[in-house]
This record gives structure tokens, sequence and C-alpha cells, in this order.
């Protein structure tokens, strides 16, 4: 009788350990959990994922390269975008632009492999991933890239396929692509209809950046789409908000140059700019805001008013 009252016991308290373990045991469940993850997993994902995480450790242009010469060959198909990501953040942060601009022939070994795994290349972010880099390389170091219409070809064709579901690019990956597009002066109407169409189709999703780029790109390229517009502008006024100065900017002129008209839109973000203009713009969008107060002042004044000019 005393032993079953023992087990009985023990068998309670094991039941409130596991129910409520002490602090000092909690992390070990924790680790178990992620440990259960971990096995879930393929050797080959596993596999894959190590190899990203090396491709982001990567400290110059010239480890990339090597890593790349050197890496296991099964996995270049999937790491293409993580390729041309890194390029354009070294890009970016060191004097590597120079480098490409001399000679755009450093990026053969990433444009190969964008060509040569043209049928592994279709995820949504994958895709908006490349252009989003290329746009960025394109415009930093002011030139095209290496066999810069194969890879688009390439881009081109797997982005068209890509949308014929809808939904299947979020309102941030449209968004990147239509940037791309302008940044590199490419105006592909079947591409800016198809992401047109993706955007539609979420429009609730996209958030103030994504809403400057896409009437900033649409209107750099001269793309005109009433019902695209109305949405945006809807969403811009619901959101208005959460703008900054750079995104007010992207706004206000791409409204005003496509010539869409949004009175109420444009008078409140006057307004909004007037109130934001203690915060930091860009040296494009400073001339854009600048020209803008001119134009008002010029109106009132029936005279030219030069704001770089002191009274």
């Amino acid at each position: 009788m005393f032993a079953l009252l023992v087990v009985a016991c023990n068998s309670c308290l094991v039941s409130a350990f596991i129910a409520s373990p002490p602090p000092h045991f909690k992390n070990h469940f924790e680790i178990s959990k992620a440990q259960r993850r971990y096995a879930r997993t393929t050797q080959a994902e596993r596999d894959l994922v190590t190899y990203q995480k090396k491709i982001r450790e990567c400290k110059s242009f010239r480890q990339l390269k090597r890593l790349q010469e050197r890496g296991a060959r099964k996995y270049d198909g999937p790491n293409v975008s993580f390729y041309w990501s890194q390029v354009a953040r070294f890009i970016k942060k060191g004097p590597q632009s120079d480098r490409i601009k001399r000679n755009p022939v450093h990026l053969k070994p990433i444009a190969d492999k964008t060509i040569k795994y043209k049928d592994v290349i279709t995820a949504p972010e994958h895709l908006a991933a490349i252009a989003h880099a290329i746009g960025k390389i394109s415009f930093y170091t002011n030139t095209t890239i290496y066999e810069s219409e194969k890879v688009w070809e390439v881009l081109e064709n797997n982005i068209l396929e890509a949308a014929k579901t809808a939904g299947s690019f979020s309102t941030r990956q449209s968004a990147i692509i239509v940037w791309a597009l302008a940044k590199l002066g490419r105006k592909s109407d079947a591409i800016l209809a198809a992401m047109e169409a993706q955007l539609l189709s979420n429009i609730d999703d996209i958030n103030a950046q994504g809403v400057g780029n896409v009437v900033w790109a649409s209107a750099k390229l001269g793309y005109s789409s009433p019902k695209l517009f109305d949405a945006l502008s809807s969403q811009a006024t619901a959101k208005l908000e959460t703008f900054n100065s750079h995104e007010l900017a992207n706004v206000k002129w791409g409204f005003e140059k496509l010539g869409h008209s949004a009175p109420a839109l444009i008078d409140t973000i006057t307004t909004q700019i007037e109130s934001k203009k203690g915060e930091t713009l860009n040296i494009q969008n400073r001339k854009r805001a600048a020209a803008a107060e001119a134009a008002i002042l010029a109106q009132k004044d029936e005279g030219i008013y030069m704001p770089w000019k002191k009274d």
C-alpha cells in the first residue's frame, strides 16, 4: 500500500514538473523543441541554409567570387538571388562600384549562373530580389550589368510566368520590380501590366514605401493607369500618417507628372510636407520639394521664386 502511494505521489510530481518546469529547466525544453524542428528538415535543406549563410558572411566581392567558384555546384541555382543581393551590398558600401564600372565582366560568373539556372529561378521572392539588386548595382555604377539583355530576358519571362497566378507576388515584391525597371529605364508594358494586376489583387497590403515606389516608377516610365492610381490614391489617403517626406514627395511628383487628378490628396500631401520639413530628404527629392514650393509661391506672387536664395 505504501509503495502504491509513493508511485502515485511521484507521478503527480512529474506531471506538475512537465506542466510548469522550474526556470532553470525552461531552456532545456525550448532547445528540445528547436531540435525537433531541425530534425524535421532534410540534410539538403540544412546544407542550403548553411551555404546561404556563408554568402551573407562574405566581407568582400573577392570572397564572394571565391565562394562561388569553389562552392557546391548543386546549390548554385537556389542561391543566385543571394549572390546578386550580396554584390549590391558591397557596391553600396564600398569602392567596388568603380571596379564594376571599369570592367562589368566582374559580374560574369553571376550573370552566367542566372542564365544557366533560368528554370530554377522561378520563386517571386527570388525574382524580386534579383531585380532589386540589379537596379541598385546599375544605379551605383551608372552602367549596365554584364549580359544585361540576356539576364533581363530570363527575369522578364519568369516574372510573367509567375504572375499568371493572382496574388503570387506580394505588394512589396511587385513594387520592387516596378522600381527596378524605372531605375534601369526599361519600360516593359507586359511586366508593368502584370505587376499592376498583382498589386490590385492585394492592394490593402501595400505600405507607404510601396505606394511611393510604384507612383514614382510609373511616372518615371510614363506608365499611366487610372485604375491603379485610383487604388493607390485611396491607400495613400488612408495611410498618409505613415508616409515620410521622401515618400510624400514621390507620390506628389508622380501624380502631377502623369496628370492624374487627385486634388484632395495633393493638397493634403502639400500640408504634410510642410509639417515634415525638418526630416531629411535625399538630393533628388529636395529638388522636387523646392520646385513644388517655387511653383506654389510663383502662383501666389506671380513672380519668380528661388528657394535656394535668401531674402
